[in-house]
């Protein structure tokens, strides 16, 4: 039997409903499949009794951080223009809405390209409102799902998607503007956070050459939050008023400046967002950017959009997290490296032909070329149901048996809780060995609720990203009869004995072998060019 309506205190037709009677809209199995959703970003669950009985103060704690943790950049920034905007008081209009963001955009810095269209902005509302997290007459639980981003790996015969209808007049719940207040203790969920112009590459060298004191303070406001109060920060000559004007802190008011969180990931040796940060939606990637000289570089250097706030992504910030550890370690070996990231959600459409057609599409077949290719790789998942996602093992499913042979590879996994800390060894390992990979014994798991703690997690990246290195810059080979063979033969008769120099006797620390015939017979054929 369907589900029965909750019953709700009636409405004039054309009056804005309250967050309470937006919710009374919802029919049970709405709401519970909401509260379902929600305890994945609860660990210690959402009580339907006691003080907190009403829909509005269950549902009320999905604005609670750690349910802005799985939001994307672009949820978060529609959130703040919409708190900015005044819609905790009175309904803001999708147009206001447009305005505050551009303001916001302007203010972080943000290029045009790295900016949402307005289609994306409204899918964008209705996905919100999926979580409960803004409300209007126009907007539901169970409103339109969010457009997908068409890409080069589509299906050309698809039709494009649908744009999402317009959200009309929106509200955000009244426990929300806190959240985005300028002095609150999480500015990653600040768009203008990402003001500061310090390209990534420079900006550890940019903190390095500040004096020592200065150096210090910021430590010090990492560490405690991020706010500090002070009334010389409009003084140019004192020392934080020429950290503002550097961009490394964020001036709030006349006497309250705050860390800028892409100067905060730099000192915590977290992965550093791009100056102005990165807006579009999941799945629009940096090949809708101009090609540039530094394209390589800003690769790896920038994080997806979604990458410091959402749950699923704490996974690909653990991996370039591993990534720039090796490539420092290998670059202080002498050695160069180009890190390449491999994206399976850009290729969800892909990997579903091939598996009803076993027909592999040019981006796929990019995709599979890059992993095969690679001198090592570092293979990283999200836990869904207790294994690996379904994606990441449909593009396994996708390589031939052996074509990963010899190839070594980290593991990774992230989980919303340690319970799963087993499926590296027991599910992500097996996979990985089937396909004849070189696993190396340091895998790096990761549960939400120590990600940017004060964890081991620094040190265990440490450890799986030198195992890595040291695969990367090992001598695997060499010439015949220079290398370190233990391999042993008989002699033959008129031979030099093997280890020993010209009067008989083995030269000390000699680490070569002659090779059978002398080495005469090792440059017989070879004409010296």
């Amino acid at each position: 039997m369907p589900a029965e309506p909750t019953p709700s205190a009636p409405t004039a037709p054309d009056a804005f409903p309250t967050y309470s009677q937006w919710l009374a809209r919802h029919n049970d199995g709405d709401l519970v499949d909401l509260l379902w959703r929600l305890r994945a970003f609860h660990p210690g669950g959402l009580s339907v009794g006691g003080s907190r009985g009403s829909s509005a103060a269950v549902l009320g704690a999905v604005t609670d951080i750690t349910a802005l943790r799985r939001l994307t950049a672009l949820d978060l920034a529609v959130l703040q223009a919409l708190v900015i905007a005044g819609a905790a008081v009175d309904p803001v209009t999708s147009e206001d809405l447009v305005g505050e963001l551009d303001e916001l955009f302007d203010l972080a810095g943000t290029p045009a390209t790295h900016r949402p269209d307005a289609s994306a902005i409204d899918a964008t509302v209705h996905s919100l409102a999926g979580w409960g997290l803004v409300f209007g007459p126009e907007l539901s639980l169970t409103g339109p799902a969010p457009t997908s981003v068409a890409t080069p790996a589509a299906t050309p015969a698809a039709p494009p998607a649908a744009p999402p209808a317009a959200p009309g007049q929106i509200m955000v719940p009244s426990h929300m503007p806190p959240l985005f207040a300028g002095v609150t203790d999480i500015p990653w969920v600040l768009v203008d956070g990402y003001r500061c112009p310090v390209p990534t590459a420079d900006l550890a060298g940019t903190l390095a050459e500040l004096p020592a004191r200065q150096r210090r303070l910021l430590q010090t406001l990492e560490a405690s939050g991020g706010i500090g109060h002070s009334a010389t920060l409009n003084d140019p000559e004192r020392p934080l008023a020429k950290m503002i004007a550097a961009g490394l802190l964020d001036q709030v008011d006349d006497q309250t400046a705050r860390l800028s969180p892409r100067v905060a990931a730099s000192i915590a040796d977290r992965v550093v967002p791009s100056p102005g940060g990165d807006f579009r939606p999941t799945g629009q990637t940096a090949a809708d950017d101009a090609p540039s000289a530094q394209h390589n570089q800003d690769a790896r250097d920038r994080t997806d959009g979604a990458a410091v706030s959402r749950v699923v992504d704490t996974t690909r910030q653990v991996a370039e997290q591993i990534a720039d550890a090796t490539v420092r370690q290998v670059t202080a070996a002498g050695e160069g490296l180009d890190v390449r990231v491999v994206d399976v959600r850009a290729l969800a459409a892909d990997l579903a032909t091939y598996m009803t057609t076993f027909i592999a599409t040019p981006a796929l077949e990019d995709a599979r070329r890059t992993v095969t290719d690679a001198d090592a790789l570092i293979a990283a998942t999200p836990v869904f149901q207790g294994s690996y996602s379904g994606l990441f093992k449909m593009f396994f499913d996708a390589l031939d048996m052996k074509s990963l042979a010899g190839i070594p590879v980290t593991m990774v996994a992230t989980a919303g809780t340690a319970r799963h800390s087993m499926v590296l060894d027991f599910a992500v390992r097996p996979l990985l060995s089937f396909l004849h990979a070189v696993v190396l014994p340091t895998g790096v798991f990761v549960d939400t609720a120590e990600f940017g703690a004060d964890s081991a997690l620094p040190r265990r990246v440490a450890t799986a990203a030198g195992e890595l290195a040291e695969q990367l810059t090992s001598v695997v080979s060499g010439v015949a009869g220079f290398t370190g063979s233990t391999e042993t033969r008989e002699p033959a008769e008129g031979d030099a004995t093997a280890g020993e120099g010209v009067d008989g006797a083995a030269p000390e620390g000699a680490d070569f072998h002659v090779p059978a015939g002398g080495f005469a017979a090792l440059l017989a054929g070879h004409s010296g060019e």
